[in-house]
């Protein structure tokens, strides 16, 4: 058999940590990025929700035959 040229030597145990704890960071990173987004895109879906929400019972309430009770 013959011998790993030295250009092609399996990486240290430090670097290999180092590419490790660097796509992990880089992983979590890109996950932070994704909840922010989803948080930002629920909170403006509840709120378009809520208005239009609000929207539907002043309409509803507006045209409500007159003498009818209030629920």
């Amino acid at each position: 058999m013959s011998e790993p040229s030295a250009d092609h030597t399996p990486p240290t145990t430090d670097t290999a940590w180092a590419e490790t704890a660097s796509r992990l960071l880089e992983f979590q990173q890109k996950l932070d990025a994704w909840d922010r987004l989803y948080n930002e895109e629920l909170s403006a879906l509840r709120k378009e929700f809520s208005q239009l929400t609000a929207h539907y019972i002043r309409e509803y309430q507006a045209k409500r035959p007159p003498g009818q009770p209030r629920r």
